[in-house]
């Protein structure tokens, strides 16, 4: 009876052991695999590694080679250029017309203020190119350029410069901006560019009126919405487009603008010496 119960005895505990003996392989065996594969990695990372190191000694040659090469200067230049050109506002137009007169003048010549000269005949009124760079607080230093060409220009059929400027923004309140140069009048109810003007022809005493300016101003932003501005200038009064110091006279202007989202206002006052007129 003892020997039967020592036989089931050792039966039972050999089917304890056998399982967990088979256990601690299967376990053992998972292990290897992962010691295998943490392996695999390890090499595929190293590779990977050693590529880049590769890639980057190549990429260092490349840039020295560029610098001997003085690409790089050529290339810095053209980031210059292409920021520039990215800061720049172009503008321009081109204005063309037919002009037939029922009254028949026996020369061919209009009368009166129009701007188109001959009867029956076609011509170009005016071909406009602008740019200008605005001084603003990211970049302070600003210019503008306009030229205009055709019959309706300031002086007739021919290229002119109608404004040529620099300009700077100081640090003062919302911006005080000074302009020297070439630059539009802010006088008179109409403009030299066609397009912009209300009418199609010119007013009686468009003659009388400033087309632009050789000075310096001072434009002086308080807000938003309130700005003055002071210049002084050469005659470039009643009709002398060429803007030349004739007489030792100059041309003084003060104004004022307000402007809201609904409406504006501005105002301007010039003094001038009366021998401009003679």
């Amino acid at each position: 009876m003892r020997a039967y119960w020592k036989t089931l005895v050792a039966v039972a505990a050999i089917l304890v052991v056998v399982p967990q003996l088979a256990a601690a392989d299967e376990v053992q065996d998972q292990l290897n695999q992962m010691q295998e594969r943490m392996a695999q990695l390890e090499d595929s990372l190293k590779a990977t590694q050693d590529e880049l190191v590769s890639a980057q000694g190549q990429v260092e040659e490349q840039q020295n080679v560029i610098r001997r090469s003085g690409l790089d200067e050529e290339r810095s230049g053209l980031s210059a250029l292409s920021a520039f050109l990215n800061d720049t506002e172009f503008g321009g137009a081109v204005a063309a017309s037919y002009n037939y007169n029922f009254n028949d003048p026996g020369d061919s010549v209009n009368g009166g203020i129009t701007t188109h000269g001959t009867n029956n005949s076609f011509q170009v009124d005016q071909v406009h190119f602008s740019m200008s760079n605005d001084s603003t607080e990211k970049s302070r230093a600003g210019f503008g350029f306009d030229a205009i060409h055709g019959a309706t220009s300031a002086n007739g059929d021919g290229p002119q410069i109608m404004q040529a400027y620099a300009s700077y923004l100081m640090p003062v309140a919302s911006g005080l901006t000074l302009t020297a140069g070439r630059f539009d009048s802010a006088m008179g109810a109409e403009v030299v560019y066609v397009g912009q003007n209300l009418n199609i022809t010119r007013g009686l005493v468009r003659a009388l009126q400033p087309v632009n300016h050789n000075g310096a101003k001072l434009d002086l932003a308080f807000n938003d919405n309130l700005s003055v501005s002071a210049s002084v200038s050469n005659t470039g009064f009643a009709g002398n487009t060429s803007n030349a110091d004739t007489n030792d006279a100059k041309t003084w202007t003060v104004g004022a603008g307000w402007s809201s989202d609904m409406a504006g206002l501005s105002v301007t006052y010039m003094a001038f010496d009366d021998a401009v007129l003679g």
